[in-house]
């Protein structure tokens, strides 16, 4: 799958599109961007994500943030399908202030990705 980056941001980034559902229900959440964060271990997902598909609480883990900052974060099983490809199912992090689903490593390492920065485009496969 090829995907152009994001240029409303800056600088541009490379997104493409997930759909969330959870690991036993028959809802899902379409279209949802994504930003490939590759310096994050686990992926997070929006709040919005938590809600529309009735998740149940899996855990509650440490995360280290912005400046080093460690918080606790509640994780939700969830299964995240990058257009096109296999689905995965992970625990991701749940924030009511993220508005995408940020794909982690835990997702990521799955897939072969090449961003190629110059042209503003990434391919994943």
């Amino acid at each position: 799958m090829r995907y152009k980056y994001n240029r409303q941001l800056t600088p541009p980034a490379p997104f493409v599109h997930v759909r969330a559902a959870g690991p036993t229900s028959a809802g899902a959440v379409e279209e949802i961007p994504a930003p490939l964060d590759s310096a994050a271990d686990r992926s997070a997902i929006p709040w919005s994500v938590v809600e529309a598909l009735q998740l149940p609480q899996l855990d509650e883990l440490p995360a280290l943030g912005f400046g080093g900052h460690l918080v606790s974060v509640p994780t939700y099983l969830v299964e995240l399908t990058v257009r096109g490809l296999t689905p995965i199912t992970i625990e991701a992090f749940a924030s009511r202030e993220e508005p995408y689903v940020l794909l982690g490593r835990d997702v990521l390492n799955h897939f072969r990705v090449l961003l190629d920065g110059p042209n503003l485009v990434l391919e994943m496969d």
